[in-house]
């Protein structure tokens, strides 16, 4: 039965209407911007002092998990000031987002009115709100041969089974976890059939809200309905979805007509929405990388995972505990080839797409970013991936993307919440990153690797079965980087290890390995790195081992650094 029950009470996008100074002015003369403003008022102090006030008990309790109680808010919570909105009102025609993140608000303006606006003491910058080309999807990917011998042998699955399989959901399942206790918010163009198709009928939809028309209904688009039933389908002997007892809130922040441009702003709403509702896991399949106004464009090398607003608010919304997927992009075969914004973000899981023969499927986006990480983080199934359709409501349909590797890997995160619900998403990332197919060796294809939720769970319950205390092994960034001779190299971890460090030019080829000994847990510990003499300039990767000594568990997390003289 759908529980659907409309969260209002914490809503932090307001969509107002504006008097307009001139309502006759044609929608194609104004201007969409972003207004910044300098502070947010002179209660600030007061409203940090009460967090209930700010965010919703279930917000607050997903940051418990990696924030001190006198950390639990900021600057971010605050609510942008309202008399300074007041203020400019009678020169915008129309207020579309208020972000508190950004403490900024996007309008609807002539340009004549820009400078009035500029004037104002409190305003410190007015950028344009970009607009996205939207492209038609993508040709369909010619799927490998299906494995006929996995659809005809399970009776649950059906043919949603090889995508599950292969990143071990079967598995998870069978030890009773299925998403229950994880709140999931869903970012999309609209969930066609949502209240009608077989697969979402046991679905738990706590809340709606169509961020582009301002109303509850988002049922505008099929490509929501591809993505949900992907993560928590539910029709037994045809199609089930990895997290399908888990509840969601659904927003639709993109307008699906190719004639209409797709505008930062009402992501940016969905995630600040997301927090608020206390959402623990967002998955989105929607990115932005090709713009309507090439002069407002950004460039690859503004995809350094802190440029674009999109991802500065995914920054925000993980620093807050939020555990995020996000599509790497079906652009590889593109001009563009690179990762799609935000998922040039540090804190946010970049999903590459692979074929049902765990091989990359050609349309998915590459990295690195343009400050050198590597990107995309992890891959599930994007090729040919079975899924519910969109316009029957017994019918099913396959199709191609990252928009469907995405969901996939989020319902892995998701299942691993549910196993281990007092772990932070940092503990959730380390285990998806060290157990995936690529662990000793990420590349800028597909990362980590292909995910492996089974090797996640091992690695988050450690040697007991029915602990919920995950074992967590961090590897911060080295300093100086770039760096010349020496670097710190800098580590943590909760249980005692046995330490060694790796060092490998960028063809792998090991040049320097350290034993260090066993090291306390709950203790940053550092080494100072000195390049062997003679090495050249340039990139070379440095890995830290380490062993419990109490179960013999190994962990190793990999960095890069780079040489310069």
């Amino acid at each position: 039965m759908m529980n659907k029950v409309l969260l209002v009470l914490f809503a932090v996008v307001i969509f107002v209407n504006a008097q307009p100074q001139d309502v006759s002015v044609a929608a194609q003369d104004l201007q969409k911007v972003w207004i910044y403003f300098k502070d947010k008022g002179p209660e600030e102090t007061y409203f940090l002092s009460k967090p209930a006030k700010l965010v919703s008990e279930r917000s607050l309790k997903r940051r418990m998990k990696l924030k001190t109680a006198a950390d639990l808010t900021d600057f971010y919570d605050l609510p942008v000031y309202q008399p300074y909105i007041d203020q400019i009102s009678p020169y915008i025609n129309r207020i579309r987002t208020i972000s508190k993140w950004l403490n900024a608000i996007s309008v609807e303006i002539v340009d004549s009115n820009i400078s009035d606006i500029e004037a104002f003491d409190f305003v410190t910058g007015i950028k344009s709100v970009i607009s996205y080309k939207n492209k038609p999807p993508e040709p369909e990917y010619e799927a490998m041969s299906a494995n006929e011998s996995f659809a005809s042998i399970n009776d649950l699955y059906g043919q949603s089974y090889t995508q599950l399989a292969q990143i071990q959901i079967p598995a998870l399942h069978e030890k009773g976890y299925y998403g229950q206790g994880v709140l999931i918010c869903m970012l999309d163009a609209g969930f066609n059939l949502l209240y009608d198709h077989e697969a979402f009928s046991t679905l738990d939809i706590v809340d709606t809200w169509d961020f582009a028309e301002h109303d509850p209904d988002v049922q505008d688009d099929s490509h929501g309905t591809y993505t949900l039933s992907a993560l928590a389908g539910y029709a037994p002997g045809k199609l089930i979805g990895p997290a399908y007892q888990a509840s969601f809130i659904l927003g639709r922040t993109e307008v699906a007509s190719s004639e209409t441009p797709i505008e930062e702003d009402f992501w940016i709403a969905g995630i600040e929405w997301a927090d608020s509702c206390g959402a623990d896991l967002v998955s989105s399949s929607l990115g932005y990388y090709e713009f309507d106004d090439v002069e407002a464009s950004y460039h690859y090398k503004e995809l350094d995972g802190k440029t674009a607003r999109t991802t500065v608010a995914a920054e925000i919304a993980a620093d807050k505990g939020i555990l995020i997927f996000n599509s790497a992009g079906n652009e590889a075969q593109s001009s563009w080839h690179y990762i799609i914004t935000p998922s040039d973000g540090e804190h946010v899981l970049a999903i590459a797409a692979v074929t049902d023969r765990d091989k990359r499927a050609s349309f998915s986006s590459v990295g690195p970013t343009s400050d050198g990480r590597i990107k995309p983080d992890l891959a599930a199934m994007g090729a040919y991936v079975y899924l519910a359709s969109g316009s029957n409501s017994t019918g099913y349909v396959k199709d191609s993307g990252t928009s469907f590797s995405c969901p996939l890997a989020a319902g892995s995160g998701a299942l691993l919440l549910s196993a281990f619900p007092n772990a932070s998403p940092g503990d959730i990332r380390s285990a998806l990153k060290n157990t995936a197919s690529q662990a000793f060796a990420p590349d800028t294809l597909l990362g980590w690797g292909i995910i492996n939720t089974l090797a996640a769970f091992n690695y988050l319950n450690g040697s007991n079965e029915n602990s919920n205390q995950p074992v967590v092994f961090n590897l911060k960034p080295n300093f100086p980087n770039p760096f010349n001779p020496s670097t710190t190299i800098r580590y943590s971890f909760s249980r005692p290890m046995e330490v060694s460090i790796d060092i490998y030019n960028i063809l792998g080829e090991p040049i320097k390995s350290i034993f260090i000994g066993t090291q306390e847990a709950f203790a940053e510990h550092q080494y100072t790195l000195y390049m062997p003499a003679g090495r050249s300039s340039g990139m070379y990767f440095y890995r830290v081992n380490g062993k419990d000594i109490s179960t013999g568990r190994k962990f190793r997390e990999t960095g890069k650094m780079i040489l310069i003289h």
